[in-house]
């Protein structure tokens, strides 16, 4: 059984839509390996071309999903790490993790200050520095709430800190009254929850105009996996958070290169320059994702790759797994961005498909439909988006007892 089998065994009982599962497991993973392995030469030196494991994954789904019970849980697995500082009681986060909401200015300042040091005499899986100690600004926010408390007060600085904070490299800002923050070797994983109204209203605000889109994966779901009454682990389960725990504990302390096997190097080359970063979901939203599609599969990759072990050598497979499990996200991520239209009709259309494809047979009456959206568009906008979903072959609408019923195709 693989690590990916343990964590979806442990979580079994939760409602959270399978690929939120699966996802919050490699963003746990990225958080572990913080700015400690890289892509590209060593951590600690100034390459220009490293690539480091952190990622920014944000789940989009109705409210009442499970959109953030697979990340709490993940939460809760860091805070169990704990390291003690000499003979003083108070003790330091192993993997520290940023709160859902903070001003940039005090976020800035914390990470100035509060930077996580690595021990090179005593790494695993790379070459010993006698002597030497790596300081780096390693963050991961895991929200537990919803995305826009993180970013609800001085959002557009700290979405343009998040940009930069996904390379990996030094960060610094100029203020006119607070001076000069800077930031070494800077390293952010994000994992964030938001319904689609908040994907509305970003679009509107132009928070994801600057970079973050690009940088980041969207993931959609619009119904739980499953319902569950009462969450409940058994000791079985337990055991497998135990095993779990222990290898996220083995990866905190690993450092060094990561690098391609020579199999795993010729098939990411071929992949790339053979049209790799050619558009699956060719929907325009996804442009700016599909630029940084091939940073993201390394990204990926070695989140995969450490999923299950600690050598420094990344076979083929993690690629190759690393892709398949971007094209499965690819294939619903518009829908995520798709809440931010500036026409409310088309807004509408989407709802009324959503709404019609959580039912069990597929559609509903007009009546339903129109109760449904009242608060969303005037009857004459309801009317034109079912119409525009008609024409387009997206519905089809008959007559039946109680007026049309609509019904997906």
């Amino acid at each position: 059984m693989n690590n990916l089998e343990r964590w979806n065994a442990y979580l079994d009982s939760i409602e959270s839509p399978q690929i939120f599962v699966d996802w919050t497991l490699y963003l746990t993973i990225s958080a572990a390996l913080q700015r400690r392995v890289c892509i590209g030469g060593l951590p600690n030196q100034p390459v220009s071309f490293q690539h480091f494991p952190n990622m920014y994954v944000v789940f989009i789904a109705p409210p009442a999903i499970g959109k953030t019970i697979a990340a709490s849980a993940a939460l809760d697995i860091f805070r169990q790490f704990t390291i003690q500082r000499g003979e003083e009681t108070e003790k330091e986060m192993l993997i520290k993790t940023g709160p859902s909401s903070i001003t940039t200015q005090a976020l800035f300042k914390y990470l100035a200050t509060h930077y996580t040091t690595t021990d090179l005499a005593k790494i695993k899986g790379g070459e010993l520095q006698k002597g030497k100690v790596y300081l780096h600004a390693s963050l991961a926010f895991f929200c537990g709430s919803e995305l826009g408390n993180l970013l609800e007060k001085d959002s557009e600085g700290l979405v343009a800190f998040l940009t930069e904070a996904w390379e990996g490299r030094d960060f610094i800002r100029e203020t006119k009254t607070q001076g000069t923050d800077v930031i070494k070797k800077l390293c952010v994983t994000l994992l964030g929850a938001a319904t689609p109204e908040w994907i509305r209203q970003a679009i509107s605000n132009k928070l994801l105009k600057q970079g973050f889109s690009s940088r980041t994966i969207f993931l959609y779901a619009d119904q739980p996996r499953k319902r569950t009454a009462i969450y409940e682990t058994t000791p079985e389960q337990q055991q497998h958070l135990v095993h779990l725990r222990e290898h996220i504990r083995q990866l905190t302390e690993l450092y060094g290169e990561v690098k391609l096997s020579p199999e795993a190097r010729a098939w990411y080359i071929d992949w790339y320059e053979q049209g790799g970063y050619n558009a699956i979901n060719k929907d325009k939203r996804l442009a700016d994702y599909y630029g940084r599609k091939k940073l993201h599969l390394l990204k990926l990759a070695m989140a995969i790759h450490f999923s299950d072990s600690l050598s420094m050598t990344m076979e083929v497979g993690a690629l190759q797994e690393a892709l398949r499990v971007l094209g499965n996200a690819e294939i619903s991520m518009h829908k995520a961005l798709s809440f931010g239209g500036e026409n409310p009709v088309y807004d509408l259309a989407l709802t009324a498909l959503q709404l019609i494809d959580t039912t069990p047979n597929k559609r509903m009456s007009f009546n339903q439909l129109y109760l449904a959206l009242f608060d969303n568009g005037s009857r004459e906008e309801i009317d034109a988006a079912l119409q525009f979903l008609c024409d387009t072959e997206q519905l089809t609408a008959t007559a039946g007892m109680k007026g049309l019923l609509y019904a997906k195709k």
